[in-house]
């Protein structure tokens, strides 16, 4: 009995000698620097450049051989270090340390952008534009050519079955299926290699890639969107198709980010409001009319304090002043993260996920519609909505309405599916020597590559949503 009691109090000391230590001892960024949502898969980079992917991979586009998908996180190899990632909608592609891109997955389209069309469950490197870029590099049968690597890029989004990146000389380059004009060239053409975006009206500093349609973000704060526009995502006015970029209308300042989903776009303005445009009967656009956009409308609730926006196939979330999410849009597969499976077309709060400071929406793929990710300070990796091939990353196949932690990317060190008090105490257990080995790894959210009483604290704040 005195024994146990001594080492309840071992562990209280402990507790209470790292809660001393100053707020900036406390590394509040984590291992996951980054989270890229596609179709029905997932994939996280860690602060160590590391990339690890989960859900589907029957295109190979975990980046894996041999699993036609995971549910639980498997790491890339062949990378190097990587800065950016970014999920299509059974393809991946990431921004490396040298400024080059590499994808993998399908490339039925042309787009992993390495000259060929078949697809690669290895990184393969992103070729340079041809000299004639745009006149010919139709996609082509076979395997992969002489390929002089992409270099220069500084940002990168992958779309539904196309990817475009930003270079440094403020050019926007883009690859893969254009059977809606979705690469901005001025034709219709699948393009295997990259080609450059004619018409932009500036210097791009962001790209985002929907299902069909991409959008620029310009250094003025304008933006230009170009593709597919039957529900009205370009945001000019009209649902005309367009090859070449067009403006969009009716913004009231600037642009500060964007984010271009299945088949509506979202933007968050200067001044922290947030606007979406296009499809809209689901409720994606959150004004609470469930009827298409053409042009920008505010976002019911959020006219002001807007972090982060992410579109995904019909549902969108955003994570707000005082690093809260909230989601709204279609709801089938609980991708709103509230506990329900209803559609909101008005913003709801996610149950039981405080302090984000990352967060992804995705699903393209038929009977896996919408799933969300989110990093919250201490808590680490977390997952909701359609999980029918293990996107979610918890081990599991099932559909789930509220955030799930993500096997060896969250400090659930029980495996419960949740971060609790439970795992605080298993940790300290750990870190003093009376636990042998945890059941799940992940519990460095500090990223210091150790696991202990500062660990602990961070994920006692979480769990008591501090």
């Amino acid at each position: 009995m005195l024994t146990r009691l001594f080492q309840a109090g071992l562990l209280l000391a402990l507790l209470a000698a790292a809660m001393l230590k100053s707020d900036a001892a406390l590394a509040d960024a984590g291992p996951i620097v980054a989270i890229a949502t596609g179709g029905s898969h997932t994939c996280a980079l860690t602060g160590s450049g590391d990339v690890w992917c989960w859900g589907a991979n029957d295109q190979g586009q975990l980046g894996a051989q041999g699993v036609r998908a995971s549910s639980v996180p498997l790491r890339v190899e062949g990378l190097g270090t990587v800065t950016q990632l970014s999920a299509g909608n059974d393809h991946s592609c990431v921004v490396t340390a040298g400024g080059g891109v590499m994808c993998w997955g399908r490339n039925g389209f042309g787009q992993l952008g390495n000259g060929a069309s078949e697809g690669s469950a290895i990184p393969v490197d992103v070729c340079e534009p041809s000299p004639a870029s745009g006149t010919d590099t139709e996609l082509q049968a076979g395997s992969q050519g002489p390929c002089e690597p992409l270099s220069g890029v500084v940002g990168l989004s992958a779309g539904g079955s196309h990817t475009c990146v930003v270079v440094s000389s403020g050019s926007v380059l883009c690859w893969g299926i254009n059977q809606d004009g979705e690469l901005g060239d001025g034709s219709l053409d699948a393009r295997n290699v990259p080609v450059v975006v004619g018409g932009l009206s500036g210097e791009a500093i962001e790209v985002a890639s929907g299902n069909f349609h991409t959008c620029a973000l310009l250094e003025s704060g304008a933006m230009q969107c170009w593709g597919f526009n039957a529900s009205g995502q370009l945001g000019d006015g009209t649902t005309a198709l367009r090859t070449s970029p067009v403006d969009v209308i009716g913004l009231p300042g600037p642009v500060a980010s964007m984010s271009a989903g299945g088949i509506h776009t979202c933007a968050i303005t200067s001044s922290g409001g947030a606007f979406c445009w296009g499809g809209n009967l689901s409720g994606q656009a959150g004004d609470g009319s469930f009827m298409d956009r053409p042009l920008p409308t505010a976002v019911v609730g959020l006219d002001t304090g807007v972090r982060v926006i992410s579109a995904g196939w019909k549902h969108t979330c955003a994570i707000l002043a005082g690093e809260r999410i909230a989601c709204w849009g279609q709801n089938g597969q609980g991708q709103l993260g509230d506990g329900s499976l209803a559609d909101s077309g008005v913003p709801i709060e996610v149950a039981r996920l405080p302090k984000a400071s990352l967060l992804e929406t995705g699903g393209f793929r038929t009977g896996n519609v919408g799933h969300s990710c989110a990093f919250a300070h201490g808590g680490g990796l977390h997952c909701w909505g359609a999980n029918g091939e293990g996107q979610l990353g918890n081990g599991t196949l099932t559909n789930v309405s509220v955030p799930v932690a993500v096997r060896s990317l969250s400090p659930d060190v029980d495996c419960s599916g949740e971060v609790t008090a439970v795992d605080v105490a298993l940790l300290l257990q750990l870190h003093v020597g009376l636990l042998g080995a945890l059941a799940c790894e992940g519990a460095d959210v500090s990223g210091d590559a150790e696991v202990n009483s500062i660990d602990a604290v961070l994920i006692l704040q979480f769990v008591a949503g501090l």
